[in-house]
Order: C-alpha cells, then structure tokens, then sequence
C-alpha cells in the first residue's frame, strides 16, 4: 500500500478515504479529482468553487483530473482548466470493449505543478 510506504516521509500525505472526489492546494494551486464517469466535466466545474470554498480564494490556478474515457481531451470551463487523462492499466474489459476503447494506448500522464504559476510542464510516457 502507498501510505506505508510513505508513512515516514515527511509533507508526503497519502488520502485513502472513500470520496469520489478529492482536493488538494499546493501553494496557489488548486486541483481537483474525479475519477470521471459520472458528473460531466461543467458539473464537476461548478461544484468546485463550492466544494473546496475554504481554500478556494487562496489559488489563482484551477485544474480539474480525471480519467474515466481513457482518451485525452482537455479544455477551459470558466477559467478552470480540465483534464481527462489516459489510462494507465494495459488491462481491457467488456467495458473497454463496449465503448471501442480496445486500441486505445495505455500512457501514464504527470503535471508538474509550479509554485506561483500552477501547471507548468506535462509530461508523457506510452507504456
């Protein structure tokens, strides 16, 4: 399990509760998870605010993750910036196999997120 791995580490904190959607800030960061299948991308945009109100007025950068689809798309919802990421399981289902997602490469997505300036680098790696 990860959080045993990193139960050392110090400013490492590892969230293993249940909630299908989960926060964090880093510096003036302010991101968003979700695994994706349920709420549309507009939906998940207009609980944020709402949802993570505490730390909200602390970011000026806004991202919002998830992955569901296993194709990239991103795009802006009202100056949120959403990502839908790949999958990175080479595993496929009935599900996959269903939606035509058979082809679909499995490719591990990474932000780097910098202080003051939110999302600065993606990086990409097909496996």
């Amino acid at each position: 399990m990860v959080s045993a791995y990193y139960k050392n580490q110090a400013g490492v904190t590892i969230d293993t509760s249940f909630n299908f959607t989960k926060y964090f800030r880093y510096d003036n960061t302010a991101v968003m998870l979700n695994h994706g299948d349920v709420q549309k991308p507009e939906k998940l945009a207009q609980n944020f605010p709402i949802e993570f109100k505490q730390e909200w007025g602390l970011c000026d950068h806004y991202f919002i993750m998830t992955g569901d689809r296993h194709t990239e798309h991103s795009k802006s919802i009202g100056g949120i910036k959403f990502y839908q990421i790949p999958a990175l399981s080479k595993a496929k289902s009935m599900w996959d196999l269903k939606q035509g997602y058979t082809t679909t490469p499995a490719e591990m997505t990474s932000f780097l997120i910098t202080e003051g300036k939110g999302i600065t680098d993606i990086y990409k790696e097909v496996l």
